[in-house]
């Protein structure tokens, strides 16, 4: 793929359209998966970060971690999850000792701020080109 992306994998349909929803609006392009071998076809485009939620069937995370080990481990990773801090800190660290990048972990329900924040941690030479605004039209 020659323009950059960001890769949402996530089985939960209203999650991807959400956070696919916020990327567009903040000036990022991205692509959807909710199982393996569309995450696998799209990690082979390269995107340039990917947002990963924890849970999901078929233990489709550990499975996209230890492909992504192989092939591209120093892709950004923001790992996302409903899980308590030690839970998603944990399997952040298993991650890591995979050697790949975990930019950071969000709490899921997250703030639209929180992801922005992640985004931008994981992507600091790929500014949004929008923001978020509040219905008065402060940027937030």
């Amino acid at each position: 793929m020659n323009e950059d992306f960001v890769l949402i994998v996530d089985d939960d349909e209203d999650a991807r359209l959400l956070i696919t929803e916020i990327a567009r609006i903040a000036g990022y392009a991205s692509a959807t998966a909710q199982n393996f071998v569309e995450s696998k076809a799209l990690l082979d485009r390269r995107p340039s970060a990917v947002l990963l939620d924890m849970i999901m069937p078929d233990q489709l995370c550990i499975r996209i971690a230890a492909y992504m080990s192989e092939v591209m481990p120093k892709t950004p990773i923001i790992l996302m999850s409903a899980s308590d801090d030690v839970t998603r800190e944990r399997m952040a660290q298993n991650m890591k000792a995979l050697g790949l990048r975990v930019a950071a972990t969000i709490h899921k329900p997250f703030w639209v701020d929180g992801l922005l924040e992640a985004l931008a941690d994981a992507l600091p030479n790929e500014a949004a080109t929008v923001g978020i605004s509040d219905d008065n039209g402060a940027q937030e």
